[in-house]
């Protein structure tokens, strides 16, 4: 009996000896199988990410196209839109004043000064109008002074930047070319 007990743990002895490699070789496998399981968990969720970030994407796109007017001079379009504005408000703008442009890191900012004269609550609805994100325009500075013997007229100057998008940062691109120059109506 003390001699069957010896052979069965010399024979268990041998067959965990022999028998090691293949176990490390399983605890390999199963490593690799759970990385993999891994690789495909990740793999399944890459539609909802791509998703998110090309939702993402075009949410940043919409807050630049609602900040941005997209050519090279958009002056014009600056004038056009003020005096839509002004249209809207019963302003009557006196002077456009341009100013040369500035470049930033990828952007562009165009700036024009703007001089009228109207009663308080017109200048204010006028300013409304301006700040609408639809005209793409923002206001750099405001500033009023009563007219005397006017009631509640004020003389008013208002400087209105545009921003422009540069697919160059600003120390390759060109710098602008514009001069400041006044346009009376």
């Amino acid at each position: 009996m003390v001699r069957g007990c010896a052979f069965v743990t010399a024979a268990v002895g041998l067959w965990l000896f022999a028998a090691q490699p293949a176990w490390r070789g399983l605890q390999g496998a199963s490593e690799q199988l759970a990385q993999r399981r891994l690789l495909i968990s990740g793999a399944q969720t890459m539609p909802q990410q791509t998703a998110r970030l090309k939702q993402e994407v075009a949410d940043l796109k919409a807050v630049a196209d609602s900040l941005t007017i997209y050519t090279d001079d958009p002056v014009p379009a600056m004038i056009e839109r003020i005096a839509g504005a002004a249209r809207d408000s019963g302003v009557r703008v006196a002077n456009f004043v341009r100013t040369p442009p500035k470049n930033l890191t990828h952007l562009t900012r165009w700036t024009l000064s703007i001089g009228f004269d109207a009663p308080f609550p017109t200048v204010a609805r006028f300013l409304y109008e301006l700040e609408d994100p639809v005209r793409k325009l923002t206001i750099a500075k405001v500033e009023m002074n009563a007219v005397r013997g006017g009631g509640n007229r004020v003389m008013a100057s208002v400087t209105i930047s545009a921003y422009t998008v540069r697919s160059q940062p600003a120390s390759t691109a060109p710098a602008g070319k514009h001069s400041p120059t006044e346009v009376k109506r």
